[in-house]
């Protein structure tokens, strides 16, 4: 056993960086909420599901019924002396009432694949907000069984210390 080197020298066995990091952020309810309200691509979705129910609320406007209404005056003269200038006034108002009676459903069917659309829309917003979260949680489980996976390591090592040191002892008493 003479010949052979059991010592640890040159094996960087160090754990004791390791042991005192700590996680900078431990992500909060608020703090996701607020990182949710940040990223682009979820305030993308945000504001096409705005868009979409205007979208709807324009298409559903073709149902009601229109009232528009105008008002002209009208001028006119001749004669070659100023003096002599005869006017002629007219005045014209109209009031026009359009009620929409038959347009084969297509206004309904468009509101209903609006609204499909709208739905669909929401339920990806979900969904990537919940793929958000879920990676947020694995990340941090993840980091909770390095942890622990450290500790149980700190703890081999210490132990492979010390029957290191008693082998030593043994080899050296003989």
């Amino acid at each position: 056993y003479a010949s052979y080197d059991v010592s640890l020298s040159g094996i960087d066995t160090s754990v004791r960086t390791l042991e005192t990091r700590e996680s900078t952020v431990t992500p909060t309810m608020t703090l996701i909420s607020s990182l949710l309200d940040q990223r682009s691509d979820f305030l993308a979705q945000r504001s096409s599901i705005l868009s979409s129910e205007a979208a709807i609320g324009l298409s559903r406007s073709a149902l009601l019924p229109k009232l528009g209404a105008s008002i002209g005056l009208a001028g006119s003269g001749d004669n070659l002396q100023l003096g002599r200038i005869q006017l002629f006034h007219a005045l014209n108002a109209a009031l026009n009432l359009s009620i929409p009676i038959y347009d084969a459903a297509q206004n309904r069917l468009q509101i209903e694949i609006q609204e499909v659309d709208l739905l669909s829309t929401k339920i990806r917003l979900e969904q990537s907000e919940m793929l958000f979260r879920s990676d947020i949680a694995k990340a941090q489980n993840n980091l909770q069984a390095s942890k622990q996976a450290l500790e149980a390591t700190v703890s081999e090592l210490r132990s492979a210390e010390e029957s290191m040191r008693s082998a030593q002892e043994r080899l050296r008493v003989g």
